[in-house]
């Protein structure tokens, strides 16, 4: 079988989704995937894909890739409250992106400064398709390979 990518949407350093503080993502009740504290302010895109949601405020967006794996990429913890604060989106609903592409800018300093956790996971809400996954722990560089799967 093919294997498959998906690229860090931040640079930074690649956890295990269980070590983040929030139990919706830690527990994996909304599916398997990583986390990345980030240390830039450039997000990029996991994947080729479309854009199927992407929230308001700019600190969430879920892609289905060519595949029709549904990936959220969620940055921060409870940065909704921020109300956008620090966030700007360069994507829309319906927009086709590619791996690598210009996902959003975030403020992480902000983020810390306002008291919030600028941890950004990455779930795959329907990981139950993937028959393999291998995921790249530790420093990595936004765009850079980290997650190869088999479907």
């Amino acid at each position: 079988m093919e294997k498959k990518t998906l690229v860090a949407p931040c640079s930074g350093k690649v956890i295990e989704l269980s070590d983040v503080s929030d139990e919706v993502f830690s527990s994996g009740m909304l599916g398997g995937g990583f986390a990345i504290i980030p240390n830039g302010q450039d997000f990029v895109c996991p994947c080729n894909g479309e854009i199927q949601e992407a929230h308001e405020e700019g600190h969430a967006y879920m892609l289905t890739n060519e595949d029709g794996l549904e990936i959220l990429v969620h940055i921060g913890i409870d940065t909704v409250e921020l109300e956008g604060k620090g966030f700007t989106s360069f994507v829309s609903v319906g927009d086709t992106v590619t791996a690598g592409g210009k996902l959003a800018s975030v403020d992480v300093d902000e983020i810390i400064k306002s008291g919030y956790d600028p941890v950004t996971v990455v779930v795959l809400t329907n990981e139950a398709m993937i028959s393999e996954k291998t995921v790249k722990y530790g420093e990595i560089k936004a765009g850079d390979i980290v997650c190869e799967y088999t479907l």
